[in-house]
């Protein structure tokens, strides 16, 4: 048998250099979320447990030149993110964002921001009503569609479908979760013009 160096048990346990990452539509930039310490690889010190802050990088992949998007405090902290078009992604902020960290942005590639949609706590009534990015349109890149909850006291059922115009941020409701008796809604099912088929339950 030829020589060989077993994998150190800590590496196994290794936190990549990135995560998240996604190519633009036309192919242009690589954006990703990159750790701002570097990599982890100590089984004993947990970076999840310690926070470890990621930021948004966009990478020109014709120049191979990096430019930062988003920082490291809570106000600028990034969770996640997706292309919108070329120009452009849909992000939600960091948990230390609080409420707010439910709220979807729409950032340019020069860093402005605009907000898209808002967290709604309703008056006189418990909980909140968040939106949740669902999907982009490859076939119309003026929405996106959005799930919401339909009760405020229960964020993750009841989750209606819906259409963001991203210009107007006017939205639109597609469908409505039905009653299932014995049945747990689970996934819509749409197709590529945005437009609700099905779903899956359980």
């Amino acid at each position: 048998a030829e020589d060989f160096t077993p994998i150190p048990v800590e590496k196994l346990f290794c936190r990549t250099e990135t995560s998240i990452g996604s190519v633009s539509p036309n192919g242009k930039y690589y954006a990703v979320m990159a750790p701002v310490e570097g990599n982890v690889c100590d089984i004993e010190k947990s970076d999840y447990l310690g926070r470890s802050k990621d930021i948004l990088v966009l990478i020109n992949l014709e120049t191979g030149e990096a430019k930062r998007l988003s920082g490291t405090d809570q106000k600028s902290r990034l969770r996640n993110f997706i292309w919108l078009d070329n120009e452009s992604l849909a992000v939600q902020r960091d948990s230390a964002a609080g409420i707010d960290s439910y709220s979807i942005y729409r950032l340019t590639l020069d860093g402005k921001t605009q907000k898209l949609v808002d967290v709604e706590q309703p008056k006189n009534r418990g909980g909140v009503i968040y939106p949740a990015i669902f999907s982009t349109l490859p076939q119309d890149k003026s929405r996106i569609l959005i799930t919401r909850n339909r009760f405020p006291a229960n964020a993750s059922s009841y989750r209606d479908l819906y259409s963001l115009n991203i210009k107007s941020k006017k939205r639109e409701l597609l469908a409505s979760v039905p009653e299932l008796p014995n049945e747990e809604h689970m996934q819509w099912i749409v197709d590529n013009d945005g437009s609700p088929r099905g779903f899956t339950s359980m």
